[in-house]
């Protein structure tokens, strides 16, 4: 079963939950695994391993990492743990990563197998994620959801599945009303998962709801516990006058009309 992360020790204490004093990188993989916005692939003086990404140009991709895996952990999508790194002098963003060949396969099996319930007949359950994530990829802009950005972390004898990589999304830094994903990889990759598993379309509007409850307070938190260097303060303003001038709910309202008729 799906549930949002409780640190039980085996992950990092999560960035998310409360202000956190930095990790530092010790350790550096000299040939980390191809990624975009990969800035270095290290073991921090926790213990722990970490995919750490720094901004790109314009684009404030620590910032927008760091908002929207708090707020899709928030809304019940589980995510992995994240925590500022120091590295070479720099601040980044660190998304805690636990990787093995078993849990690979584990996210492999995931996306392509169809779920069943203990009686072996055909179980929703998968639909239903995979919906729900669809419409929270498209309220925060999120352009590039695929099979890659799902990880998997053992627990015991369950396997989590956990989202990452939202450093796609536009929503941070283009606040508003347009939600056109046209054929970007997120598009195709929910194509993909309804013809597998089918469409819960009250999962994803459950999803709308979800977000439509985000209270103002839990974004300013998030927005307080980032380094300062992370978001311009006309940005981070923006995006907060957006949370509260009704544009939000404007914004949801037009997706839980497009998953409705099914054009988006």
């Amino acid at each position: 079963m799906l549930r949002p992360h409780v640190s039980d020790g085996k992950f990092p204490a999560s960035f998310q939950g409360a202000a956190m004093l930095p990790v530092r990188l010790t350790g550096q993989i000299p040939t980390p695994p191809v990624g975009a916005d990969l800035t270095a692939v290290g073991h921090g003086d926790d213990g722990h391993l970490y995919y750490c990404k720094d901004d790109d140009g314009h684009r404030p991709v620590r910032a927008t990492e760091q908002l929207f895996t708090a707020l899709a952990d928030h809304v019940n999508i589980p995510t992995a743990a994240t925590q500022v790194i120091e590295f070479n002098g720099q601040s980044l963003f660190g998304s805690f990563c636990h990787p093995s060949t078993d849990e690979t396969e584990a996210v492999r099996k995931f996306i392509s197998e169809k779920a069943h319930d203990e009686l072996g007949g055909p179980s929703r359950w998968k639909g239903s994620y995979f919906s729900r994530l669809f419409a929270f990829d498209a309220f925060v802009g999120n352009i590039d959801r695929n099979g890659n950005n799902l990880v998997a972390y053992r627990d015991g004898a369950a396997i989590r599945i956990l989202a990452i990589d939202f450093a796609a999304s536009t929503l941070l830094m283009r606040p508003g009303l347009d939600t056109a994903l046209d054929e970007t990889s997120t598009v195709k990759f929910n194509r993909l998962m309804r013809r597998i598993h089918g469409l819960d379309e009250d999962a994803s509007l459950e999803m709308v709801a979800r977000l439509e409850s985000v209270p103002l307070s839990f974004i300013e938190s998030v927005l307080d516990r980032m380094p300062p260097t992370w978001l311009d303060a006309g940005m981070a303003q923006r995006f907060l006058e957006f949370w509260r001038d009704g544009s939000r709910s404007k914004r949801l309202a037009k997706i839980g009309a497009g998953l409705k008729d099914g054009t988006l």
